[in-house]
């Protein structure tokens, strides 16, 4: 965030990671595996793949050759490639089997759409932004199934300068090195505190053993009594071999109910 120099496009930029469904960060980049490098997949890798977008661009926006443009068009065009993909599978919060091939005007309409976020910028601006966000995918903009032409080609340099970005982040070849920045979803999650676990099982084992001890003693076949284990412990007449609670729980019960024949 902070290549971001203008103060009112990064606190654009992160109301706008607020507006992020909650899918987009664990997700991989490909739904399918086919079309993102290997760092992209796997949880995590639609983060890691529009990390690797924004970075890309700060290098290459640090050359002379880029130098056409001006610091708040690189600011912007940072932005947009920061939230291209946060609506790939749509609008809900959780994510759908696949890529939604609309995504790119999704996003665009999301942000166009959002009173909080288009009062925070001028109308050019927001219109800047969008403009490289819904046209991102560049030459690969049409229907999956009918083949029609179903987003906008890249018209701008700016826009063209995006979908270059998210391209080269993209190819299946690219070996990204994040350093110490990896971001991995399962790695920012709070350990969990595990309540210790009470051991319901071994009294319960114990009580079976006595009560098959008792009904024989009081002249229950032990056949009988041990057919009430078998049927209900998967075949397996040993009480000690009893693993789960309800089984336990319905093993005693139900040798308690046996009388003498």
């Amino acid at each position: 965030m902070s290549w971001i120099k203008n103060d009112d496009i990064r606190k654009f930029a992160e109301k706008l990671i607020s507006c992020a469904p909650e899918y987009f960060w664990t997700v991989p980049s490909s739904s399918t595996g086919k079309y993102h490098a290997e760092y992209a997949l796997g949880p995590g890798g639609l983060v890691r793949h529009s990390i690797a977008c924004v970075m890309i661009a700060h290098e290459l926006l640090g050359l002379d050759m880029y130098g056409k443009f001006t610091q708040e068009e690189k600011d912007m065009m940072l932005t947009a490639l920061m939230a291209h993909d946060f609506f790939k599978h749509g609008l809900e919060e959780r994510a759908g089997k696949f890529t939604v091939a609309e995504h790119p005007t999704v996003c665009a309409n999301y942000i166009k759409s959002n009173e909080e976020l288009c009062a925070m910028l001028p109308e050019e601006q927001i219109d800047f932004i969008c403009g490289c966000i819904a046209s991102h995918m560049g030459q690969y903009n049409t229907d999956y199934k009918t083949k029609k032409e179903i987003l906008p080609k890249p018209k701008t340099a700016a826009q063209k300068f995006t979908h270059q970005c998210d391209i080269i982040a993209s190819r299946r070849y690219l070996i990204f090195d994040f350093g110490d920045n990896y971001y991995n979803p399962e790695s920012e999650k709070p350990p969990i505190e595990v309540e210790p676990q009470v051991d319901e099982l071994t009294p319960l084992l114990s009580d079976i053993v006595t009560i098959c001890k008792s009904k024989i003693d009081a002249g229950v076949n032990r056949n009988t009594v041990y057919q009430v284990i078998k049927e209900n412990n998967n075949g397996n007449r040993n009480p000690n071999s009893i693993s789960d609670i309800e089984v336990a729980k319905t093993v005693k019960r139900k040798l308690e109910e046996l009388n003498v024949a």
